[in-house]
């Protein structure tokens, strides 16, 4: 049969078959950490925790997953700032957005 699991229900389901989050997952719940967070001061380290905590994983069992979280942490920020994804025939005004953005999740990684 053809079903679906709730997000919480599959993502225990992966923890008990000891599978590996996977980005679908830890994007749904950077979106919903950064709902009301500024941006400017969260850490990415600040948002691995607050995952961890919802997945209810250990601390700092998404430390392998550090580059995923950084890029859809990114990717997540650019969409909040409506800025068209990147490509190889951007501009420099869109390059400087970007790299804005990408300071801002830099800044908030320190």
């Amino acid at each position: 049969p053809n079903f679906s699991l709730p997000t919480h229900h599959y993502v225990e389901l992966c923890a008990m078959l000891g599978a590996p989050i996977t980005d679908e997952v830890l994007e749904e719940h950077i979106s919903a950490v950064l709902v009301n967070k500024d941006l400017a001061s969260t850490s990415l380290r600040e948002v691995r925790e607050e995952i961890e905590k919802r997945l209810n994983l250990s601390p700092g069992e998404l430390d392998s997953k550090k580059d995923s979280v950084k890029s859809l942490v990114h990717a997540h920020v650019v969409r909040l700032q409506g800025l068209p994804a990147p490509s190889a025939s951007a501009g420099d005004e869109t390059q400087a957005s970007e790299a804005e953005a990408a300071g801002a999740a830099e800044a908030a990684e320190a």
